[in-house]
């Protein structure tokens, strides 16, 4: 049973902290607004900001792609830690799930627990137990709900500092910015007419992956789009990696589905 500690919002604990009080916390900012490479803004929190703090995994969770208004809040992104033995495995949050109530309040709380506590993944099966750890939620606010929600898993008796507070306050404010702003499901230029679509190249597409992600939507196979284009497969999973991170998806249905909504010029 969970005993939260909410700490407030934490972007006006203090008015006199600036946003920005960390080189991490800067390189943090890029690697969600400039390089959208989330997983490494997440390694970043993991490993420099919060390094003294007893973290040993982080997960974004959020809704599925156009699913924002409803439905399972899934790890979209995770730090390195967390997906360590856990290829494959997605946490899922259902809307009953005590996680995403805490989340809800819209306030950066700890939430301890009274014996075992169990991260469940699809199909229930158990993925971790923390009876040594405490979770910190931080949740990702869009026009002032949770949305989403930062999941710090750290272990116990590591006591809060000034800085630690100031510095959650920054990735509060950062990821609930940046992470919407590059959803694609609510990029303001989804679903618009024809005549006011936007190009790939106005997305960032190189001519390359224009050419594979037109194929894609052709239906083609990966063997076909190689021989299409004449290019290699270490290539080709080059590019597709590419294409997955400018479209903010993480598979290959994902990125098929994305540029189905968007309709490219």
């Amino acid at each position: 049973m969970f005993e939260p500690k909410n700490f407030g919002f934490l972007p006006f604990l203090d008015p006199a902290k600036p946003l920005l009080n960390s080189v991490n916390l800067i390189e943090v900012l890029a690697s969600v607004d400039i390089q959208k490479d989330f997983g490494r803004a997440l390694d970043l929190l993991e490993f420099s900001i919060l390094g003294d703090f007893g973290v040993t995994h982080i997960s974004l969770l959020a809704p599925t792609l156009n699913q924002f208004n409803g439905g399972d809040w899934i790890s979209c992104h995770q730090s390195s830690s967390a997906m360590e033995g856990q290829e494959g495995i997605t946490l899922t949050l259902n809307s009953a799930h005590k996680i995403r109530e805490i989340a809800s309040s819209g306030v950066v709380s700890r939430a301890s627990t009274n014996g075992d506590y169990s991260i469940y993944g699809e199909g229930n099966d158990e993925l971790n137990r923390t009876e040594t750890h405490e979770i910190i939620c931080v949740p990702l606010l869009y026009n002032l709900e949770a949305k989403g929600a930062l999941v710090i898993l750290r272990e116990r008796g590591k006591e809060f500092s000034e800085a630690d507070l100031s510095h959650l306050s920054s990735v509060q404010s950062i990821f609930s910015h940046f992470y919407f702003k590059h959803r694609p499901d609510l990029i303001p230029f989804s679903g618009l007419t024809a005549s006011a679509q936007k190009s790939f190249q106005d997305v960032g597409f190189s001519q390359l992956q224009e050419r594979i992600a037109r194929l894609l939507l052709d239906g083609k196979t990966d063997k076909q789009i190689r021989s299409s284009l004449g290019i290699a497969e270490e290539k080709l999973e080059e590019e597709l990696q590419f294409i997955s991170e400018i479209l903010f998806v993480q598979t290959r249905n994902e990125v098929i589905e994305e540029l189905s909504v968007l309709k490219l010029k």
